[in-house]
């Protein structure tokens, strides 16, 4: 199984407050990447 496919399985069985959690740490990554690849530009 890809890395992918365990999160999307593990995100079906979580309940809504470890999904919340799970969507919120998956945002917070996404903002970091931005921040850090608009400070190297």
């Amino acid at each position: 199984m890809t890395v992918v496919s365990v999160g999307l399985h593990g995100c079906q069985r979580v309940s809504n407050q470890s999904r919340a959690l799970y969507v919120a740490l998956s945002e917070s990554m996404v903002r970091l990447v931005k921040f850090l690849k608009y400070r190297s530009e």
